[in-house]
């Protein structure tokens, strides 16, 4: 699926979707998912969820939605993709909610 592709190269596609400080890049070359000491991951990938529905929905949409009354597909894409998002998250919160090796405001900052 889509954000299995994105999860499983957030970092790679982020560096190359959008500019990134060359030393950023080289850093997160070494990283391939989630940490338990950074969040960072989670604001790279929703980074990307965003942008890819909003191609899809700039792109697709038109073509895709010539019967919008019977099925929207970028609606019913988005939300399939923010619902994977949400359990991947909330698995991950409670596994940092076990080890807290992150600050309060750090987990506010990924909230908004």
């Amino acid at each position: 699926s889509t954000y299995q592709f994105l999860f499983e190269n957030c970092y790679e596609l982020y560096n190359t979707e959008f500019q990134v400080d060359r030393n950023e890049a080289k850093r997160d070359a070494e990283d391939t998912g989630p940490r338990l000491d950074d969040l960072e991951f989670w604001h790279k990938l929703i980074a990307l969820i965003t942008s890819v529905i909003e191609e899809d929905k700039n792109s697709y949409g038109p073509v895709l939605n010539q019967f919008p009354q019977e099925l929207n597909i970028g609606q019913l894409s988005a939300s399939t993709i923010w619902g994977l998002f949400a359990t991947d998250m909330k698995y991950a919160l409670e596994e940092h909610e076990a080890h807290r090796l992150c600050k309060s405001s750090t987990y506010l900052n990924c909230h908004f």
